[in-house]
């Protein structure tokens, strides 16, 4: 049994993300993951650095991987790693490399387009979220850690928020201009009913929603229409 930890915005992400990954590993791989398989990180998040890189990068104008600003992500990035998998050995005793950390944080930000995840100001993102977790691995090399003892890190960063997965499987994206939609209000009203998470988990939409619409026959359509998720469903079904 693989164990996946998950680094996110907050638990609604969570939620989705887990469905996400479960709903993947079931059609790929045949494998049923329980919630026990899983382990939220709570607290942790990279949100805030990737926030401050996106201003500053963006008032510049520059999106290379080590600018002074692209720096500073990597190394705050870095440290976050860290408390992540120190609370993963925490839980679990013993971490291996068949074991999964997927970092996520919503952007936030609007593609408008789906195209548009390719310009500088957005791919760069991932970039550097990838160059800092190279960077992570190098530096746990360095203290005798052995590759078996360490999970495998898969990135993801959607546009603008984790509820385009969800929107996703429910409209056509095209036609309801699904990209041009902030998250709050406008994706979790759509797809939720209330822009208030508290009130679409308590009142039992939010679990509904990612049962009726994120499943397993809607996997082509994310893989076709959000582009950066798409990564994460190779990572999984390799």
């Amino acid at each position: 049994m693989r164990n996946i930890a998950i680094l996110s915005d907050g638990y609604s992400d969570y939620l989705v993300l887990k469905k996400f990954t479960q709903c993947i590993i079931e059609k790929h791989r045949g494998e049923v993951l329980e919630d026990a398989c899983f382990l939220d990180l709570g607290k942790l998040n990279i949100v805030e650095p990737l926030r401050k890189y996106i201003d500053k990068a963006g008032k510049k104008s520059d999106y290379s991987y080590h600018s002074p600003e692209a720096n500073e992500l990597v190394k705050e990035l870095i440290g976050i790693y860290y408390g992540c998998y120190n609370r993963f050995m925490k839980e679990n005793d013993l971490v291996t490399n068949k074991d999964i950390m997927l970092i996520y944080a919503d952007s936030e930000r609007l593609l408008m387009n789906r195209s548009n995840y390719f310009n500088d100001w957005a791919y760069s993102i991932k970039g550097l979220i990838n160059l800092s977790i190279e960077h992570f691995y190098e530096k746990m090399v360095t203290q005798g850690y052995s590759h078996s003892n360490l999970p495998f890190i898969i990135p993801l960063i959607l546009f603008p928020s984790s509820e385009i997965l969800v929107a996703t499987c429910k409209y056509n994206a095209v036609t309801e201009r699904l990209r041009e939609l902030t998250p709050n209000p406008s994706l979790k009203e759509k797809i939720y009913g209330t822009s208030s998470i508290n009130d679409a988990i308590q009142s039992g939409a939010l679990f509904l929603a990612l049962d009726t619409y994120l499943i397993d026959s809607n996997l082509e359509e994310i893989y076709r229409e959000v582009p950066e998720a798409r990564i994460l469903i190779h990572s999984l079904t390799s």
